[in-house]
């Protein structure tokens, strides 16, 4: 199998020259982090010879605090094609004498660059919203979690009514009694306290995810755009 010090040592050379890289566990992962968790997620195989990526980006007030799962495509090794056994995927394979510079080539000219390119909550939220499926199975509540922060109360009311954001609802209940509740009721109407209490619920979940993810040094708390509307 190949291990997780496997793939660490082919991306050591590179987080040594990046400031702008992290890595833990499997995820190579961009800092600091803000309002979102990017990242390249590695995937080990019963091979030890082969393994395949995957680029991770994910609101991060809406995270679970466990590990975050792959979200995406696969990206397969570029110029390669697919193999048996790995549907439409082509994997690395330690043993290519070229792979790892192959590798490196395209974590820095093919996978990263997308990942860049994500500034706000809103461009977290439009990434995993884009992936196929995602409204038949978006049942963390990424998109009320999302209308929370950005202030978008009415919105976030009108989808907490249906029972795919059924979780959502309930992590505002659990925060505090009946939040949840009342906001699907209240919408935009919502009491400032209440809507304080919901902010101050989604800072938590952020506080939560780095936690788990062992990135409090690489961690810039950045206020939501409900805020900068003088919700703080």
């Amino acid at each position: 199998m190949t291990t997780v010090r496997d793939v660490r040592a082919l991306v050591a050379p590179l987080v040594k020259e990046r400031p702008d890289l992290h890595w833990f566990d499997r995820y190579l992962v961009r800092v600091p982090v803000r309002t979102g968790f990017a990242a390249i997620f590695f995937e080990r195989s019963g091979d030890p010879d082969i393994f395949r990526t995957c680029r991770i980006a994910i609101p991060l007030c809406s995270m679970s605090p466990r590990m975050p799962p792959p979200q995406g495509l696969w990206r397969m090794r570029p110029n390669a094609s697919p193999e048996p056994g790995w549907g439409p995927w082509a994997p690395w394979r330690k043993s290519d004498p070229d792979y790892p510079d192959a590798l490196r080539e395209a974590i820095e000219r093919e996978f990263l660059p997308p990942l860049e390119q994500l500034q706000t909550i809103r461009d977290f939220f439009d990434w995993i919203a884009a992936l196929d499926g995602f409204e038949e199975s978006d049942h963390l509540g990424h998109r009320v979690f999302v209308e929370i922060a950005c202030g978008d109360f009415d919105a976030a009311a009108f989808h907490m009514t249906q029972e795919i954001y059924k979780r959502g609802r309930n992590a505002c209940n659990e925060w505090q009694s009946g939040l949840g509740d009342r906001l699907a009721e209240q919408g935009d109407a919502l009491s400032t306290e209440d809507k304080r209490a919901l902010i101050a619920m989604l800072h938590r979940r952020e506080e939560d995810a780095i936690r788990a993810l062992k990135l409090e040094k690489h961690w810039e708390r950045t206020p939501f755009p409900a805020e900068e509307k003088g919700l703080g």
